[in-house]
């Protein structure tokens, strides 16, 4: 089932809209054509139903992400269970690890989101 929702529904349903379009709109064009009233609802103002909807969709889409809990520079650690007890998901301080402990010196840096940063060698100058 979650195959079918996530893969192939957004595969096949722009076809099935078009699909129904194309038979209302055959519908309309006979009863145009045999000079009969058209339904009201297929007179309605589509191109600004369309428009008023991607313009609310922005809006709600921006006040979502204005909105957030986090304060800029912390990240978010996921739920997890430890000792069998459920740890929800929460912010932190960006220089601060899961448990609240703050990270110092080269353990805190990050290799390009990899990681920690590999160890100094020898005859390697320090930063």
């Amino acid at each position: 089932m979650r195959t079918f929702l996530t893969v192939v529904l957004p595969l096949i349903a722009p076809t099935i809209v078009f699909f129904i379009w194309a038979w209302f709109a055959k519908k309309r064009a006979e009863k145009e054509e045999r000079h009969e009233p058209i339904p009201a609802w297929q007179n309605w103002p589509w191109a600004r139903l369309v428009l008023t909807g991607a313009v609310l969709t922005a809006l709600t889409l921006s006040a979502v992400a204005m909105m957030r809990e986090a304060a800029p520079g912390q990240r978010y650690v996921p739920p997890r269970i430890e000792n069998g007890e459920l740890i929800p998901g929460h912010f932190v301080p960006a220089e601060q690890d899961e448990s609240g402990e703050s990270k110092t010196g080269r353990e805190s840096e990050t290799f390009d989101g990899l990681g920690t940063a590999p160890p100094s060698l020898p005859n390697q100058r320090e930063d």
